[in-house]
């Protein structure tokens, strides 16, 4: 009888695991997903920058400037309410941030393409000091599509008002 349990258990958390895996859990996403891509952004001012992890930066060479998420602020407008550009699948897309997403707060900004079913998630390692305002310095995050399909997570490293 405890071969029985034992056995039944070691199958449940198995199951688990793998539907865990196939349902896209935090470090899992679908190649499917559309991909996310660096894109040189060097002519234009941004408030808030990201780069992949690793990405090798020099201020002084704006060959270097590839970043994968920008963020670009009217004059006059409340930084939570400027549009972010990205590259996904060689396409440029421009998105709003969506403050009554589920899960969107300080720490984790969740933007959409209007029009479309397009979900994009910046997940900051430490909360903004106000919304949408300053990091408060460099630091490492986390990019994802959201939906239409999860995507893969992508560690970035930038911050906002440096």
């Amino acid at each position: 009888m405890k071969y029985r349990n034992v056995s039944a258990c070691a199958g449940m958390s198995f199951l688990a695991v793998a539907l865990a895996a196939c349902s896209g859990g935090e470090g899992g996403g679908s190649d499917e997903a559309p991909k996310i891509e660096p894109f040189l952004w060097a002519e234009k001012p941004a408030y808030c920058a990201f780069l992949p992890s690793g990405t090798k930066f020099n201020v002084a060479d704006r060959s270097t400037w590839e970043f994968v998420f920008v963020t670009q602020p009217e004059p006059g407008d409340d930084l939570a309410a400027a549009p972010a550009l990205m590259q996904l699948d060689g396409r440029q897309v421009r998105l709003m941030r969506n403050l009554s997403a589920p899960g969107s707060g300080p720490q984790t900004w969740v933007y959409r393409d209007e029009g479309s079913m397009l979900e994009i998630e910046l997940k900051l390692e430490s909360p903004a000091i106000e919304m949408g305002g300053s990091t408060g310095g460099p630091q490492n995050a986390t990019l994802r599509v959201r939906g239409p399909v999860r995507g893969k997570v992508q560690e970035v490293r930038g911050g906002c008002g440096l």
